[in-house]
């Protein structure tokens, strides 16, 4: 995990490919072990889920609770089931209108 990563309150979870039908690799979970890249000063929230080869881009904020299934751009506050673009951040961290 990059060094300026910021996990909020108690949790974040890491989610594998949970599948109870098809071949018995695919229930297995064959492939789903990616890994999830974090950006320099990315915060995450409480309780979020944050799917395999998901990219959060640096500086940008993932909402308690927010399940992440595709990447997130950088220096965004992301949020929600799934996931999406609540709004854009500056560089030096403060919201645009």
């Amino acid at each position: 995990m990059p060094r300026f990563l910021h996990l909020l309150r108690d949790r974040v979870r890491e989610t594998l490919a949970h599948v109870a039908s098809g071949p018995a690799t695919r229930r297995a979970a064959d492939g789903a072990h990616r890994p999830i890249h974090m950006g320099a000063g990315t915060w995450i929230g409480a309780g979020a889920i944050i799917f395999p080869g998901v990219t959060i881009g640096p500086g940008s904020i993932v909402g308690a609770g927010a399940v992440v299934t595709k990447d997130a751009p950088a220096n965004t506050v992301i949020a929600g089931v799934p996931a999406r673009p609540i709004r854009e951040l500056d560089k030096g961290g403060s919201t645009s209108a």
